[in-house]
């Protein structure tokens, strides 16, 4: 009878481990999904454009025309970029990740086991092609590394972005990147807090950014003021009450991200939301 050796015991012992891993990996994520399903959505889907629809004291004035206002996040479902463009939206915003080396529209990056095959999100190419008859798209880049930011303007030098592409990020290195290239690309600094409005407001932005989109808290006539001297737009974000987005306009502020589609609809004039036809989600 030949006996096993060492050898051989120790790699039974470690197939069984590997395969009593696995299965713990699957119980782990098969309980996540049953009793956690909002994680999962969140892991698989991002955030959902939470747009909305509140006419509660809007009129003309508070919406004037020259106010540019950008569909928030609306660049993630295809759904929800069709309802703001049907209402007129002249700007849609696309939240930009990457995914071995696939430009995707969500806002978050997924866990690692859930990569690409399990999100449900749009590729950036479908996002920008169902975005086509929007006037600008921000597209809010959602990481600092430079090599996606190399494979979004290679994206951009692909497509038809003359005039319309404005990417957002809360990095000066970033835009300088995008700055360095000589394209006709917009570059907005994203602003969130009061130490980064502190340290733009410190910096010399001249010739790396065109304009810059700030928290609507942090927003006063001389915070407005200040961007203004330097020749800068400045979009507050995000603005979804009507006496708030009066003030900002009165403030000088030369647009606002809203999730409120209400905003497009006075601006524009157009048929309810609730009168759109439906519209299947698609990639």
């Amino acid at each position: 009878m030949i006996r096993p050796s060492r050898l051989h015991r120790v790699a039974a012992a470690a197939v069984s481990a590997a395969a009593i891993a696995v299965t713990v990996g699957a119980v782990a994520v098969l309980s996540v999904a049953a009793l956690a399903p909002a994680r999962v959505e969140r892991a698989t889907s991002g955030v959902e454009p939470g747009l909305f629809f509140d006419r509660d004291g809007i009129d003309p004035a508070t919406v004037p025309d020259q106010l540019l206002l950008v569909a928030h996040n609306a660049g993630s479902s295809r759904r929800a970029t069709t309802a703001a463009l049907a209402l007129g939206a002249r700007a849609i915003e696309i939240d930009v990740i990457s995914i071995d080396g696939t430009l995707y529209a969500a806002h978050d990056r997924p866990p690692d086991f859930v990569g690409s095959v399990f999100l449900r999100r749009p590729t950036l190419d479908a996002a920008w092609e169902f975005s086509a008859s929007a006037s600008s798209v921000f597209l809010d880049l959602k990481t600092n590394n430079l090599g996606v930011v190399d494979d979004l303007l290679a994206f951009l030098d692909e497509h038809d972005s003359a005039g319309r592409a404005i990417v957002v990020s809360p990095s000066v290195a970033v835009l300088g990147r995008v700055a360095d290239r000589g394209t006709t690309v917009g570059r907005v600094l994203s602003i969130g807090s009061r130490s980064g409005l502190d340290r733009a407001l410190d910096a010399d932005l001249v010739g790396v950014v065109t304009g810059v989109s700030v928290r609507e808290s942090l927003l006063d006539r001389d915070v407005v003021a200040a961007f203004e001297r330097d020749d800068l737009d400045v979009i507050a974000w995000t603005v979804n009450g009507a006496a708030r987005l009066a003030e900002l306009h009165e403030l000088g502020v030369d647009g606002a991200a809203t999730d409120n589609l209400a905003f497009i609809e006075q601006q524009h004039e157009t048929p309810d939301l609730v009168a759109l036809p439906p519209v299947e989600e698609g990639p």
